[in-house]
């Protein structure tokens, strides 16, 4: 049944339909509201449905360790949430991760920021997890969110985020990402899908993809540091085919070194589609895209002018 909502006024209802509002048995699910108690906080307990199950954690890290399969995670907007030291740890299948009063954009969300020594911010090793409507601001040098770094997880979905790097942080999102024994040597995350999503300022790679069957990157900005890259995908004839990278924009201010989508190896053609995105600032096509062979791309665009195969 559709959640009920009591005591509500119209722009907290707004808030709960738009960013939560999923239809959520009460026997299935979890709600936890992070955050601190103040009269907001207050109002949207007493209107959640009755059944279900509240818990006031301030950190992240502990609503979301407190977890099981199918809750959601919501995210109180009227601060930053900081997490110095923790990892946010997803470990529960159909878990759903998501930022509250917000205006369902990636701009103005509420923040995750990680200014701790840990490597990563958040990682994911469960299936189907969504993460939506929240900004990720990382402060040192790690992954914003690593999805399987014990599995191999299907079917996340990541969208309306931010994610800034502020000259520090290494990447944004990896998933099968491949970084030296931390990762199953056989590693994948079929089906992983990320969209509307704006990423800024990371120092190595926006998104690195290695292993992404029926994955899809849609409708994300990257803004590129000099000399990195927006999206890099390493796959090979031996990986899982069939990603697709369609509508994104790429800009940056290193007119001589960024790339835009980095094939560093040579997939199956057909095995990956680039269609529909727009660079600008790149040094040339190469930049843009590091391999346009036929079957490779579609029409993509760099500072207005058709891309064409080579």
């Amino acid at each position: 049944m559709p959640i009920q909502l009591k005591s509500l006024d119209d722009s907290l209802q707004a808030d709960i339909l738009r960013m939560g509002g999923y239809d959520m048995p009460n026997n299935v699910r979890r709600c936890f509201q992070t955050g601190s108690a103040n009269s907001y906080y207050n109002k949207l307990i007493d209107a959640m449905p009755t059944g279900m199950v509240y818990t006031g954690a301030t950190a992240v890290s502990s609503a979301i360790a407190a977890s099981e399969e199918g809750d959601v995670v919501y995210i109180h907007a009227g601060d930053a949430v900081y997490e110095p030291l923790v990892v946010m740890a997803v470990a529960a299948a159909r878990l759903k991760i998501i930022g509250q009063q917000s205006s369902g954009k990636t701009w103005g969300s509420p923040s995750l920021h990680v200014h701790g020594t840990d490597s990563k911010g958040m990682t994911i090793n469960a299936h189907q997890v969504e993460v939506a409507f929240i900004s990720f601001h990382s402060q040192t040098a790690n992954i914003s969110i690593d999805i399987g770094t014990t599995m191999a997880p299907w079917r996340t979905h990541i969208h309306d985020c931010y994610f800034g790097g502020n000259n520090t942080a290494t990447v944004a999102i990896a998933f099968g990402y491949k970084d030296g024994g931390n990762h199953l040597a056989s590693e994948d995350c079929p089906s992983t899908i990320i969209e509307r999503c704006s990423i800024w300022d990371y120092v190595t790679y926006g998104i690195h993809s290695f292993a992404s069957y029926s994955s899809g990157i849609f409708d994300c900005i990257f803004n590129i540091k000099a000399s990195t890259t927006g999206i890099y995908h390493p796959a090979t004839t031996a990986q899982r085919p069939y990603s697709i990278y369609r509508g994104n924009l790429f800009t940056t201010l290193d007119s001589t070194n960024a790339i835009g989508i980095d094939l560093a190896n040579t997939p199956t053609v057909g095995a990956i589609t680039m269609v529909g995105n727009e660079f600008n600032g790149f040094a040339g096509d190469s930049k843009c895209i590091t391999k346009r062979t036929a079957g490779y791309i579609g029409r993509n665009w760099n500072n207005g002018t058709v891309i064409a195969t080579a």
